[in-house]
């Protein structure tokens, strides 16, 4: 159609679905095929988002008691500013010794005992190699945990003021290592061609900001249980859909 007239663009066109998902991927396979581009207008839930994720886990980090499953999503988030290095040190440390819940917080399980590894490996040949692999895997620890302690700081009250609450929020999210992991995962995105993606993404940040904005205007200086407030900013994020804007 294009060919033969030269005043028709591609968004003059339209195709109308009854079931997009019965669809979607066919008409993506074929338009990529004769490099035509596409842009399929749909919505997605706020709290499926990976960045939303990983916010949440954050915020619910102290309010579940340092869940196991919330730890490690903020871990592989690649978002937090911890490498994925240093998160399978950090992950594999806390498997291995069964570090679960408050212990986190007590500072006695991430001290190395420098004397159990001198006296077990009196008699290695490699003894000091062993030992000073010991140190690095306990600093690469100690700088996680403080990593993650740092960005809650705050959240772990039972309860607060709601506008206490949300400014803590946005400061954590707004931290300069989140942002770098932010930037970075759009990059990837960007590069993979993952466009659907990348552009929900760039709404995501406001779209949750305008979230703590609505909590403190009709909220305020409420004192609240973090529990509850973290329950309002979770179900609104699930009733959140997602427009996808479309390639200008």
């Amino acid at each position: 159609i294009i060919k033969t007239n030269s005043n028709i663009r591609y968004n003059d066109m339209a195709i109308y679905l009854t079931d997009t998902s019965q669809y979607e991927n066919e008409l993506i396979k074929t338009f990529n095929r004769y490099e035509i581009p596409i842009f399929l207008d749909k919505r997605r839930k706020m709290a499926d988002n990976h960045i939303i994720k990983t916010f949440l886990a954050l915020i619910r980090l102290p309010v579940n008691n340092f869940r196991s499953e919330d730890l490690f999503y903020i871990l592989n988030s690649k978002l937090v500013g911890i490498s994925e290095k240093d998160a399978d040190v950090f992950i594999n440390f806390l498997t291995y010794r069964k570090i679960k819940g408050s212990m986190f917080k007590n500072d006695k399980y991430f001290v190395m005992d420098e004397g159990f590894y001198e006296k077990n490996l009196a008699t290695d040949p490699n003894k000091e190699m062993k030992i000073a692999k010991k140190r690095e895997e306990y600093k690469v620890v100690k700088e996680v945990r403080s990593r993650i302690l740092k960005l809650i700081n705050g959240l772990d009250k039972k309860n607060i003021a709601v506008t206490d609450l949300a400014k803590k929020i946005y400061k954590m999210i707004a931290d300069p290592g989140i942002r770098a992991g932010i930037n970075a995962f759009q990059d990837k995105l960007l590069e993979n061609g993952t466009l659907d993606d990348y552009r929900e993404n760039e709404q995501i940040w406001d779209e949750f900001v305008a979230i703590l904005d609505q909590l403190v205007l009709l909220m305020g200086e409420r004192t609240l249980p973090q529990a509850r407030v973290y329950t309002l900013i979770e179900s609104v994020t699930k009733d959140i859909q997602i427009g996808l804007i479309p390639p200008s």
